[in-house]
């Protein structure tokens, strides 16, 4: 008689896993309430430790656009300077164009 139990505890594990992904899934692609502002204090002292260690020196204007950061005028040390698109959730670095 226990494999009955087995396999009921089973499905009920995967009946919440799929409960908490299907969650943690909506959470992740929600869209940003307010396209086009500035960061926080917060947000910005995350994106400048994000750039600082990918290797950038500066960061110019910062805009979050859609779901994602833009920031024009990203220097690296060398002098270059580039456009970034960061991600509204970790602040991981998406996308690098050079800036004209």
């Amino acid at each position: 008689m226990t494999v009955p139990m087995t396999i009921t505890s089973l499905l009920r594990g995967l009946a919440f896993t799929t409960v908490c992904v299907a969650t943690m899934a909506g959470a992740a692609t929600e869209p940003p309430a307010e396209t086009g502002r500035a960061p926080t204090t917060e947000e910005r002292r995350a994106i400048e430790f994000q750039l600082t260690e990918a290797g950038y020196a500066a960061a110019g204007d910062v805009t979050l656009v859609g779901s994602r950061w833009s920031l024009k005028a990203s220097v690296v040390a060398t002098g270059a300077r580039f456009t970034l698109e960061l991600s509204n959730l970790d602040f991981a670095i998406l996308s690098r164009r050079a800036a004209p």
